[in-house]
Formats: structure tokens, sequence, C-alpha cells
């Protein structure tokens, strides 16, 4: 095929085109260079990767999961870089490997605020989507460090896991829909259980949107993550934490139809640790959160659940928390909703010629702890039983008229 000299510059592989139109359709001579490093399109069948600083196509094929992975590689052996991928729907036939320094963005329609960027399954597909490899150096597992993904959607077909990213540090997903899967993400750790210092970590889950079958969001031993702004559906758990330390979940959406919305968990060889759950919205049929304590390990403390609200089925009345007493340095406190209250307060009444009332007190739980204040002199007042719906109010010396009480209890706060 013949290239005109205005565009050679552009063009050093003119075996890779099909035809002088798609060149000049995708290269026009005034073409500027790109932000991107490659800059991944469609055109019929094919999937094209370009090279974003002098727009000539570098790699081409009918499986899409091949042309990226050629620009990721080739950037991973060039200290990283952008990889953009425009508008489409792409089908892929194998895993798309995450390597060190490098950024997969999509497209986002400017109308609608939302991406663009497809990626689907070829049939018989069923290994993870988009995946990190563990490495080693001296023998030793090395994370993959500086990852971002962005502005993608991964329809998982319903089966398998969309991003597998284990032993991972330092990485942003942003704006990703990740739906119709098994698994939606997967932030693992394989390698030395004993080594904090290697331990992943430090990634940031922003403003995306989660629908799997049954995790959404599975993290093991993972140190310095926060999740925040995300709408979380799942048939199973929604959030699945185990062993991990210092995580922020904040201002996120749950949506859980199954066993559980959030699960934390130890086991006998690591802990959970300073573990923040605050200002999220759940809406669930079943319970809302169960902490897996280990009872040998003592290890597992600051766990915060506070300012959170609570929303369910008026048909289904959950077990909503599945708390430890014993978590030291923990709490739970203004969480509002039906069945998921950490502190009430109101009023009773102590009639005439009896000694003692029950208050029903809608906490989530049995209170562990509770303030009364009669509001006339009965003699000594105090608690004489307690459950997790009502506890009993008594007094030293039975009122010759109606008398109110003051009354205020908490759980787990």
């Amino acid at each position: 095929m013949s290239v005109p000299d205005e565009l050679r510059r552009y063009v050093p592989r003119t075996d890779l085109y099909d035809s002088y139109d798609l060149i000049h359709y995708h290269m026009p001579i005034e073409q500027p260079p790109s932000t991107a490093s490659y800059i991944i399109f469609k055109k019929g069948n094919k999937t094209y990767a370009k090279n974003g600083t002098y727009g000539h196509i570098e790699y081409e094929g009918t499986d899409s999961s091949e042309v990226i992975q050629s620009a990721i590689d080739a950037l991973a052996n060039a200290n990283g870089g952008i990889v953009f991928v425009k508008a489409g729907t792409y089908e892929l036939s194998s895993s798309i490997t995450m390597k060190e320094r490098i950024s997969l963005i999509g497209e986002m329609e400017s109308k609608v605020g939302s991406a663009v960027t497809i990626f689907t399954r070829a049939d018989g597909f069923t290994d993870d989507m988009l995946k990190t490899e563990v490495e080693y150096v001296d023998a030793l597992e090395k994370n993959t460090q500086d990852i971002k993904i962005k502005n993608l959607i991964f329809n998982g077909g319903n089966v398998g896991t969309c991003l597998n990213l284990t032993n991972v540090d330092t990485a942003v997903i942003e704006e990703v829909r990740a739906a119709y899967c098994d698994n939606a993400i997967y932030l693992g750790y394989y390698g030395d259980q004993t080594n904090d210092a290697v331990y992943p970590g430090d990634i940031r889950i922003i403003k995306c949107r989660i629908d799997a079958n049954t995790y959404g969001i599975y993290m093991e031993r993972n140190i310095g993550n926060i999740i925040s702004h995300t709408k979380i559906s799942s048939a199973e758990y929604a959030l699945y934490v185990k062993c991990s330390k210092i995580l922020n979940v904040i201002g996120n959406s749950f949506h859980n139809f199954g066993t559980c919305a959030v699960k934390l968990a130890d086991d006998s060889n690591e802990h959970l640790e300073r573990i923040l759950i605050c200002n999220n919205c759940f809406y669930t049929t079943k319970s809302a959160m169960y902490i897996d304590i280990d009872k040998t390990h003592t290890s597992t403390s600051r766990i915060m659940i506070n300012n959170n609200i609570f929303s369910y089925s008026a048909l289904d009345r959950p077990d909503t928390f599945d708390i430890p007493d014993n978590l030291p340095y923990s709490s739970f406190r203004g969480n509002t909703g039906y069945h998921a209250m950490s502190e009430q307060s109101g009023t009773a009444t102590i009639s005439a010629g009896t000694s003692s009332v029950t208050v029903t007190h809608n906490l989530a739980g049995t209170p562990n702890s509770i303030i009364v204040t009669p509001s006339a002199n009965i003699g000594a007042v105090w608690v004489s039983s307690k459950d997790s719906t009502s506890f009993t109010i008594e007094c030293e010396t039975a009122p010759t008229s109606d008398v109110t009480v003051y009354w205020y209890a908490k759980y787990k706060s």
C-alpha cells in the first residue's frame, strides 16, 4: 500500500493497515502527540494499539486480549505508561495481566458521565478478566506497584473473577463497573504470612459499581486500603475482609440479599486491626454485619462501626449484627435504622403502687450500659434484668402516684 510522504513519519509499518482510509481516519496530519502511551481502538473485527507519541500502529489483531497485553508489556519494559482504551466492546479470550506503573483507562461518555469501554468474555473463557502475577526477586515474592484502572466496564458473564489483584501495592480503581460475575474484585495476598513488610495494600476503590454473585469485594491480608463512594451488591457477601489492617470504608452503598453485607474475619495466624466503617448506607434483608473472631487470637482490636444508616424490608426482621463484646478499643456508635440502633433514650412510667417497669429498648442487641433518672424521689433505682429486646427498671419505694423515669441505653459503643 502506498502511503503519502506527509504521513510516512507517523506510519513506519504500513503492513499493519488495511487501507489508506484507516490511516487517514485515525491519524490526521495535524495530530499532536497524545498523553497516552498507547491508544487502543477497534475498527471492524480488529483491535489496534496506536503509539500515542508517534501516532503509528504497533499492534493489531482480532484478539483484543493480545493487543492490549502487547501494549502493556511494551510499557512494562519502558518504565510504565498509560494505555487508553477507546469506547467499544472488547471481547477477551485470555486474562489481561497488569504490570508495574501501568494505567489502564477507558473512555467516558461526557454527557452521562459513565464509562463506555466494555470488556466481555469470549466463549469458553472463565479465568480472571484482569489480574496481576506474583513475581519473585531472590526467591521472595514481590508486590506489583503503582497501577491504575479507571473508566472501564467488566461484564463477567456470570462466571469467574473480574479483577484479581494479588500482591498489589499502591493502586487506584476508579469509576469501574464490575458486574455479572462470581467475584468482582479480589484483593489477595500470596507469600510469607508472618512478614507485614511485604503485605500488599494502599489500594483505593473509588466511585465504582459492583454487582457479584458471591463476593463483591474480597480482601485478604491487605494494609492501608480505602473503599469510598462505591455501590456494592452481592447475592452472598458485598464486602468480605479477612486479616487486614488500617481499612477505611466510608460513604458507600451496600446492597445485599444473601448471607451478609459485610463480614470481618481473622484467623489463628493473623488479626484484624484499625478497621473504620462509617457513613455508609446498608440495604439488606439479611445480616448487615458479622465479625468472626478466632477466640484463640487476642490481637483483633480497634474496630470502629459508626454513623451508618441501615434500612431493611419490613417483612424480614434480620439478626442485624453479630459483634463480639471483647473487642478492645472499639466503638459502635451513631448507627441508625431498623434493628440497628447503638444508642436509644426515652421515658418509662412506674405506676402508682408498683415498683418496676419493663422497657423495650429497640437496640441491636443487649445493652452494655443503661442510665436511669427518676423525676421524683422513689428511693434507689436500678436495672434488675436486661436482654436483646428489653430491660426492667426497679425502685426501692413504690410511688403513691405515677412517676416518669428518663432512661438512656447503649449497645457496644
